[in-house]
């Protein structure tokens, strides 16, 4: 028996080659480079599970947000072999300037912040010390003037140049004026009924005025006297002028 005839074979009907397709009864069919390119893309990792990015803005105003791009240098278009690169940041994009060195540097008056309030504080402290200080000075004087005794020419020693009190009862007693020790007129503000009259060497006299145009008389020695002949509530007291008109004057 011969060979059987081709046109009596089974028809055989091509079909697409699939990537390193076996076919019964032959060895593997290799795949050319530029084949293999064309058909890496459906194989990969990155295009197993494909998704759709949508950067549209989603409030009024609102401006769309630039989408990253693979930056893998090894990555590469299915018509290029160019890496992907991402986009460039825009205005849009927002930056943290909490921890930028601008406001961690942030300064008052040229100096650091820190700095500058560590001043503040040091002067607010001199300041109230000063104050304290001050107030604390003007009351201790305050007590010690309250606390120390008045003095009176009655029972003190005689001081240097003249010197006049006058008290508003006998016998030094009841309210007493401040110690005069210059010229003038004076007002006691009450009938004066006893008094001390010390010139000290000086030519220096007084006079008694009952008010500022009436004198009940007038004297020029050194005198401690207990009761008065009558009140007097003013005293003119002057020096070098031995004559009437300056014993009789009372303003």
């Amino acid at each position: 028996m011969g060979r059987p005839a081709d046109e009596s074979l089974p028809e055989v009907v091509p079909h697409q080659r699939q990537p390193f397709e076996v076919v019964h009864g032959s060895p593997p069919q290799a795949l050319l480079q530029h084949e293999a390119t064309d058909l890496q893309w459906q194989f990969t990792e990155r295009d197993k599970y494909p998704a759709a990015y949508d950067n549209a803005p989603k409030l009024p105003g609102e401006e769309p947000v630039q989408q990253w791009r693979n930056t893998d240098p090894t990555s590469v278009t299915r018509t290029s072999s160019a890496p992907w690169e991402s986009l460039p940041a825009g205005d849009h994009v927002a930056h943290n300037t909490d921890n930028s060195p601008a406001s961690k540097d942030r300064r008052i008056c040229g100096l650091r912040r820190r700095t500058f309030l560590i001043i503040a504080v040091v002067v607010v402290i001199v300041i109230a010390a000063t104050i304290g200080g001050a107030v604390g000075g003007t009351h201790a004087q305050r007590s010690a003037a309250s606390a120390a005794p008045p003095l009176f020419l009655n029972n003190q020693s005689s001081p240097a140049g003249l010197a006049f009190q006058a008290f508003s009862e006998p016998s030094y007693e009841g309210r007493y004026t401040p110690i005069i020790y210059e010229e003038g007129f004076y007002d006691f503000g009450f009938g004066a009924k006893s008094y001390v009259w010390l010139p000290n060497g000086t030519d220096c006299c007084i006079t008694f005025c009952a008010d500022k145009d009436t004198a009940v008389g007038w004297w020029c020695n050194p005198r401690y006297r207990t009761n008065a002949s009558e009140p007097f509530p003013r005293v003119y007291v002057w020096c070098g002028r031995l004559d009437t008109k300056a014993n009789e004057t009372c303003s």
